[in-house]
């Protein structure tokens, strides 16, 4: 998965009710048959936008994975 993403690593370092919590949210949210098609119309498009997408998509799975 590569280096965690800053809030990954907030989240990580929170109490472990609240980081079960968010990572087991992360991980159904991951899991939606629509997320990987919704979170691109959710980002500004500019000319960071690949980038942007891709930063949300591994800070989501990095929090999922703390699970």
């Amino acid at each position: 998965m590569g280096v965690p993403t800053f809030i990954a690593s907030e989240v990580a370092a929170a109490t472990d009710g609240l980081a079960a919590y968010l990572a087991m949210r992360f991980g159904e949210t991951v899991r939606h048959p629509h997320f990987e098609n919704t979170l691109p119309g959710l980002v500004v498009y500019d000319e960071l936008y690949a980038d942007r997408v891709r930063r949300v998509r591994e800070s989501i799975a990095s929090i999922a994975a703390l699970a």
